[in-house]
């Protein structure tokens, strides 16, 4: 895991207690990162200050690059020691004449070379000794606060917020049509396109009757999903049915009059059905009549390709009498092909849509609350707040990440482990990244 600390430096020389200074770490899976300023002294013309630091653990010490400073005569000294016995190239040091106020350092620590870095709290220590032709003498001593190296992974806790439970209507309405939020509830009338909406199931009648017969044509597999999308919604405790929309139609060929007692027969059929096999109350019912289908009629007609359709759709448009209208219907050159080809599809004459509602998942909210407080890093906040849906199982993953960062590591593991061997993504992510 990376991260940084800033520990308080304190500077003991000759008895007298000097200003902090700042010394940052930063931990990496495989090593110790330090930033330091060291404590300079500037040393006499015929003197050199040598600064030691040390990483000093419970048990083991580690000497890390120490920093010279140099005065101008000790530095000539240096110089014609190294030229005359031919030494090479002369240490690195700073002159005293150019010495800075402070001097940044940083040093790289491997934790394969040495593990005890994780065993228990460090500090660094600095030693600054001057030294001189004939002895050397340690001046001052500076250490540190006690800091610990974490040696784990990044650590990016993994949390995806939850699903608003809408009980088994909402998860019936991913499959079936036929289902529609009680929100978005429409009361018919004759403009809309039943067929273009999509969210109904429809039933056939025999042509000109409104007796409903189980097997006639796909009647039998639609009639069943109409009950048992039903009952399952009535027996849920967290969903419910608002309104089952029953519109009867008729096809267009006939008497209007006709086909308006048919349409309606035909809802009130439908409606009879469902109160056969299960126990709904006549206000749960919205029948709507909506007699010959024009509306449903006149769009398939502009949606097909034959001779004379222009005519048709006038004499629809322009023929206000619905009986006239029909009359002049047969007597068009296009009858046959509507006959053969449209005016069948008009016969199936009943529609069925479900309007649901729910009772509001309060759980949800308080999680995906408790979600956003985790993003803004605030953690015991994220935690006060999960305490009233600790017990829910959606909670479960949320909760170990404000329990992990708030210092329980034990019982985020539990969870996280447990989570994990039911499947849950997130604690499985989690998990192992805290494992690797």
């Amino acid at each position: 895991m990376k991260k940084f600390a800033i520990i308080g430096l304190s500077l003991l020389l000759t008895g007298t207690l000097h200003a902090q200074r700042i010394i940052q770490t930063q931990s990496q899976k495989d090593k110790l990162l330090l930033s330091y300023e060291l404590p300079l002294q500037q040393p006499a013309s015929d003197y050199a200050t040598i600064v030691t630091p040390f990483l000093c653990g419970q048990n083991d010490t580690l000497v890390l690059e120490p920093v010279t400073v140099r005065g101008a005569q000790n530095a000539r000294k240096l110089h014609r020691d190294y030229v005359l016995n031919h030494k090479g190239a002369e240490p690195d040091y700073i002159k005293a004449a150019e010495m800075p106020t402070s001097f940044a350092q940083a040093s790289e620590i491997p934790l394969a070379s040495h593990p005890w870095i994780k065993n228990g709290p460090l500090r660094m220590l600095f030693m600054t000794d001057k030294e001189g032709c004939c002895q050397v003498e340690t001046v001052a001593l500076a250490y540190t606060d006690p800091f610990t190296y974490d040696y784990r992974n990044p650590f990016k806790p993994v949390f995806n917020p939850v699903a608003d439970d809408t009980g088994v209507a909402g998860q019936l309405e991913r499959n079936n049509p036929i289902l529609e939020h009680v929100s978005n509830y429409r009361p018919y009338d004759t403009t809309r396109i039943l067929r273009k909406e999509g969210r109904h199931i429809y039933v056939n009648f025999p042509l000109a009757k409104s007796e409903l017969i189980y097997d006639f044509e796909d009647n039998a597999n639609r009639l069943d999903r109409i009950i048992d999308i039903t009952y399952q919604i009535m027996n849920d405790t967290t969903s419910s049915v608002k309104c089952i929309q029953i519109i009867g139609l008729a096809s267009v060929e006939g008497n209007d009059a006709v086909n308006r007692r048919l349409a309606g027969a035909r809802a009130e059929a439908l409606k009879r059905y469902v109160q056969q096999k299960i126990s709904v109350p006549d206000n749960m019912f919205e029948l709507a009549n909506g007699g010959a289908a024009w509306t449903e009629f006149r769009d398939q007609v502009n949606d097909a390709n034959f001779e004379g359709k222009e005519q048709v759709l006038q004499l629809i448009d322009n023929t206000a009498d619905p009986n006239r209208r029909q009359q002049l219907l047969r007597n068009s050159r296009a009858y046959n092909y509507l006959r053969q080809n449209i005016l069948p599809d008009e016969r199936n004459a009943g529609y069925v849509r479900i309007y649901w509602d729910y009772v509001p998942d309060n759980n949800a909210k308080v999680i995906n609350q408790a979600a956003d407080l985790l993003k803004q890093e605030q953690w015991q906040q994220a935690l006060n707040t999960l305490q009233s849906v600790k017990n829910d199982e959606r909670a479960q993953n949320v909760l170990a990440v404000a329990l992990y960062m708030t210092g329980n590591e034990q019982e985020a593991m539990r969870i996280w482990q447990r989570r994990a061997a039911m499947g849950d993504a997130d604690a499985a992510a989690n998990l192992r990244q805290l494992q690797d």
